[in-house]
This record gives C-alpha cells, structure tokens and sequence, in this order.
C-alpha cells in the first residue's frame, strides 16, 4: 500500500524556509508536515503522537457501530417500508456511501440523506439541513484540502461529534434494513482507515530500524548537549546560593516591584519599608 502523507497548510519553518509538501494526504488534522517528515525528530513525534490518537478514535468508532449491528448482516434486499420505497432506501444508501467515501463532504449530504436521519434513525432535525450537518462534521478540513487539491477521508477531525451521532442512531422496524446498511457501509470505510494508519507506522518504523545507528548518535549528541546545558544551569544556581545574603534579597524584591509597579506605588515607600530578618 502507497503511504500518503498528511499536509494540511503550506508552511513556513523558523528559519522562513518553505517546506516541501505533497499534497496527496491522509487529512487527520489541520497540521502541516513536510514530505520527508519522517527524517525530522519532532515532526516525527508529532506524527506519532497524531496517528495513534486517531486509531484510538476510529477504533471506538469502529467497537461502537459493531456493537450497534450485532447480530445484522447487510441486507440482501431492501423491503418496502410505509414512508419509504425499497428503491428509495437503495437510493439513499448509494448516497450515503457516497458521501462517507468522500470524507464526509458537505455537498454529498444530500436531502435524502438528511430526512431519513431525522425521521427514521432517531435524531432531531436541528432547523435544517445544514444546522444538521455541522452538529456531527466539520468542514474546515475538507474546504482547505479542496482549495489545495489534498485527498481526504473519513477520518474524525472531519466527524468530530462521531460518538453522539452513533450512540442516536437507531436500528429499528421497517428501516432496519436501510439503517444496518448505512452503518455496515460505515463501518467499512472507517476500518480502512486502521490499514493506512498501520502503512505509515510501519513505514515510520522501518525508516527507524534502518537509520538506527545514525539516531542512536543524535540521541547522544542530544543528551549530552542536555548535560552541558544542565551543568550550567547548576553552575549557575550554586554561584546564586553562594552569594545570596538576607539585605541582598532584601534588595532584590524591592526593585523587583519598583521595576514592575513603580508607576502604581510611589516610589519613595519602597525606600521606607524595613524588615526584620528573625534567625
């Protein structure tokens, strides 16, 4: 499987550099990574870190829906329901499908989709179609990785209020049929989305394993830049203790507060308070 990798905004690094992206991605955010991320410590982390929070999420999803379709397989055939033609549900699951497919995209939410889910699968009709939509997805993603020709998926950035929306919809009746099909359809562009997330870690390992000795030697390069700093620091806190005396200190806050709050306090009460240093 290609590994795609996830940009979501052309940046620039500190240095004002401007990083090189590939603009076919797997969209789990709005963060940005340059193509060669994987060779750099903390994009790599970030990464990381991205990733599996992302699986723990599409793995909820994923226990979620099964525990919903216990016991129901795809249908064969739909059956004509009182309110809604057999025709009609297959109509409407093609649409459904296709807008799971396309990440979740607001312009495949379609009328059909939408009267069906407030009125046969258990949730209000929140005004509209739209209200209806942004309850449970978010476009942000989707519109900045149209207007950079980025790939999405179904992912939960995009379906953010994924578990309210689960745990509302209902399998019932008439519509049992229509409903195990939409959560099945689901169910199975949500569990890609495991596939792709172990591609990439096993790229990012594999990238690891290989180059193992060249990290093993920033590691140390890193640790031991940390000591000198460390050493410093300790340096540098012992030469304080050392000279720090009770009028010294004294001093210390009385022009610490004439520097911050001289313009407040007059400055000649800083002069008249005394202390009295008790042993």
């Amino acid at each position: 499987m290609k590994v795609t990798y996830p940009v979501l905004s052309k940046s620039r690094n500190a240095g004002g550099k401007k990083l090189s992206i590939n603009a076919n991605i797997i969209a789990f955010s709005l963060e940005y990574y340059p193509v060669q991320y994987i060779s750099d410590k903390n994009f790599k982390e970030r990464r990381l870190s991205e990733l599996k929070r992302n699986h723990e999420s599409i793995k909820s999803q994923i226990d979620l829906i099964e525990k919903k379709v216990a016991g129901c397989s795809y249908p064969a055939s739909f059956t004509d329901a009182e309110w809604l033609s057999a025709e009609k549900k297959r109509s409407i699951v093609t649409q459904w499908m296709n807008f799971v497919k396309s990440g979740f995209k607001p312009e495949k939410f379609t009328k059909a989709i939408y009267e069906h889910l407030h009125l046969h699968c258990g949730f209000i009709a929140h005004y509209n179609l739209r209200g209806f939509y942004h309850t449970y997805w978010d476009d942000e993603i989707i519109t900045y990785a149209k207007q950079n020709s980025m790939l999405v998926r179904p992912v939960p950035a995009i379906f953010f209020n994924w578990e309210s929306f689960l745990k509302q919809f209902c399998i019932w009746g008439e519509y049992t049929d229509i409903n195990t099909a939409m959560m099945k359809t689901l169910l199975d562009e949500i569990a890609k989305l495991t596939e792709e997330v172990a591609s990439e870690l096993k790229t990012i390992y594999n990238h690891d394993i290989k180059n193992a000795y060249a990290l093993f030697l920033d590691e140390r390069e890193g640790i031991e830049q940390r000591i000198e700093e460390m050493t410093k620091e300790v340096q540098g806190l012992r030469s304080r203790l050392e000279s720090l005396n009770p009028e010294g200190y004294l001093e210390e806050i009385k022009e610490s507060y004439r520097k911050e709050y001289g313009d407040i306090i007059e400055r000649d009460y800083f002069v008249e308070q005394t202390c009295v240093f008790v042993p």
